[in-house]
């Protein structure tokens, strides 16, 4: 494998760049991937479009990839197992981590807004953030595995139940597929 690769950058409003920069080495309890598909998230539009500012990494974390490589100490997956990638990364030992309360980590981080995402070839991210693509499902649709547990989070949080009306305004990936999940 190469030890560059290109990766996309948003250097302003209405400004993206393919930049060379390095391939990640996997460390312990570490998973490279290689991207097949990321998805454009509306924040990814409002760096673009300077509603918000730009990430200093590659953006990008509506991802589906395939395990290119691991690190020591990762078991479950191997190369070569197809892998929709959660778009945190924690530290995975602090008392939220363990309690599964994992989005209260301390030292939490974010694909493709302080950590780099996958609008690039390859990333590394950690084990504990990678869930199997099933068999049947395509890279296109497992791309969407991030907006949709979005979407059926928020109708837990909302407490929806079988017969209830909802309201969904907007018709984008997250309004879609709150539809879909309602």
């Amino acid at each position: 494998m190469s030890k560059s690769m290109q990766a996309a950058f948003c250097r302003g409003p209405g400004r993206l760049a393919v930049e060379e920069v390095a391939v990640p080495t996997p460390g312990e309890g570490e998973v490279l991937v290689k991207i097949s598909r990321c998805g454009i998230c509306g924040s990814d539009l409002h760096w673009y479009h300077g509603g918000f500012p730009a990430p200093a990494v590659c953006p990008g974390h509506e991802i589906s990839a395939v395990v290119a490589d691991v690190g020591s100490g990762v078991r479950g997956v191997k190369a070569g197992d197809r892998v929709a990638v959660e778009g945190f990364r924690t530290c995975g030992v602090c008392e939220y981590c363990r309690s599964s309360d994992y989005e209260l980590c301390r030292n939490i981080g974010m694909i493709g807004l302080t950590i780099p995402g996958g609008f690039s070839q390859f990333l590394a991210t950690t084990e504990r953030h990678l869930f199997p693509i099933p068999k049947g499902v395509s890279d296109e649709v497992a791309q969407l595995t991030e907006p949709l547990a979005v979407s059926v989070h928020a109708l837990r949080l909302a407490g929806l139940e079988v017969g209830q009306r909802v309201l969904v305004l907007g018709a984008g990936t997250i309004g879609l597929t709150a539809i879909a999940a309602a």
